[in-house]
């Protein structure tokens, strides 16, 4: 038994101090470190606590901000221009784990700049907006708009505090903007905004306020905006409506006439919701003044109305089509919400789906979908949805909602900033 005494001393032979440590760990870098790379451009990391300002304005194109993990202050920018070959990128380090970035009114304003990438970035409790993308200070027509192409891809907005006017994105006076793969968990006012802004591309963002949170609408698009899409998108309970198209505001009522309040027409046109998907939402979209807009290929599951007309100011231009509506007996209240002298001319409705173990008597009491019926409206078809997916399973409904078809929306005339 001498072998195992000998390798049981050995053991229990205590380290001498000369000995290397068991485990070593990753130095933490402490100062912003920048590397030039082959093609000139730089690439440069931030650490926590430090201003990355300093670098972003001295951006060349082509040159990239790295905010380390953690926490970061939200900043100005005017005037930093990429170009379309090269854009300026800041971004976070790992799309799992965004760096963090502590907001005041705004988290970060991009003014007057253009071919700007923002990327994988968290943004907490701002009280106006996450994001301002602003063009110029002044509302101009859209072919006067500053062409900016920005694109914001893979942020993410939190709010936890009571902030009823604040945004997650909000992009105003300008042109050619992408919001890709975002996801909004927290907002007052509108998870995105869009003001007197064209050319808007919103793709694959998931919409999803934390309760008790109740915001009045996901997706705003307000007067003077034109050519705005909205891409397989999700949005989830808790906004009263998913999107608003155009708007009526209330002025003051002339002198002399009582109590009438006069509403002014503030149209947006040629705005697209296209295979999207609404979870639980009282309104799916509202059709206010403006020409040319689409709600195409959309599922809607358990809302309160199927759309919304507001022509008390206006005239409203919309097309319903290939969408899916279905629902639990006693959710739907009405086919369509009508505000104002809303005439069904206003809607053309295509083909569409409609299911709920309640059709076709509901409709002897809530009334027909409003509009002008230009296709057939398919009420014998379950379509049997999956659970996790929302995609109908039954063949004969496959042709409707948000999984129908494939391919992306057409990118804005000029392009957007690629990824890095």
């Amino acid at each position: 038994m001498v072998i195992p005494i000998l390798l049981l001393a050995a053991c229990l032979t205590p380290l001498r101090s000369d000995d290397p440590p068991a485990f070593t760990s990753t130095p933490v870098q402490v100062v912003p470190v920048s590397t030039v790379q082959p093609d000139g451009s730089t690439i440069t990391t931030v650490p926590p606590g430090h201003a990355w300002l300093t670098y972003a304005r001295a951006a060349k194109p082509g040159d990239q901000i790295v905010l380390q993990n953690g926490f970061h202050v939200g900043h100005r920018l005017e005037g930093l221009h990429g170009t379309r070959e090269k854009p300026i990128v800041i971004r976070g380090p790992d799309p799992t784990l965004p760096a963090a970035v502590a907001c005041e009114e705004y988290g970060i304003e991009l003014s007057d700049c253009s071919w700007i990438r923002l990327e994988n970035l968290y943004f907490m409790n701002p009280r106006l907006a996450a994001v301002l993308v602003e063009g110029s200070a002044e509302r101009k027509p859209p072919a006067e708009r500053p062409d900016v192409s920005i694109s914001l891809a893979g942020l993410k907005v939190a709010l936890a505090i009571d902030a009823p006017a604040a945004d997650g994105i909000r992009i105003r006076n300008a042109r050619n903007v992408g919001v890709v793969a975002c996801r909004f968990e927290g907002w007052g006012d509108a998870a995105v905004e869009v003001d007197g802004a064209s050319g808007v591309v919103i793709s694959q963002c998931s919409l999803a306020p934390t309760p008790p949170a109740t915001p009045p609408v996901g997706i705003a698009v307000r007067g003077g905006s034109e050519s705005v899409v909205i891409f397989h998108t999700v949005m989830e309970r808790g906004m009263r409506t998913g999107v608003r198209c155009g708007e009526c505001g209330e002025g003051d009522a002339p002198a002399g006439s009582g109590d009438a309040l006069v509403y002014t027409p503030s149209p947006a046109d040629a705005v697209r919701v296209d295979r999207c998907m609404f979870l639980e939402i009282p309104c799916p979209v509202e059709f206010g003044p403006g020409r040319g807009a689409a709600m195409t290929s959309c599922t809607v599951v358990d809302p309160a109305t199927a759309w919304r007309v507001d022509a008390l100011c206006g005239t409203v231009d919309a097309t319903v089509r290939g969408c899916l509506f279905t629902w639990t007996p006693g959710i739907l209240m009405a086919t369509c919400e009508r505000r104002g002298d809303a005439i069904e001319d206003m809607v053309r409705l295509e083909s569409n789906l409609w299911w709920s173990p309640e059709v076709p008597a509901v409709f002897e009491v809530l009334g027909r979908p409003f509009g002008l019926v230009a296709g057939p409206q398919i009420l014998d078809v379950d379509p049997r949805l999956s659970d996790r997916t929302f995609s109908p399973s039954n063949p004969a409904a496959q042709a409707f909602g948000w999984t129908a078809g494939t391919g992306a929306p057409a990118a804005p005339a000029s392009g957007l900033p690629p990824g890095p």
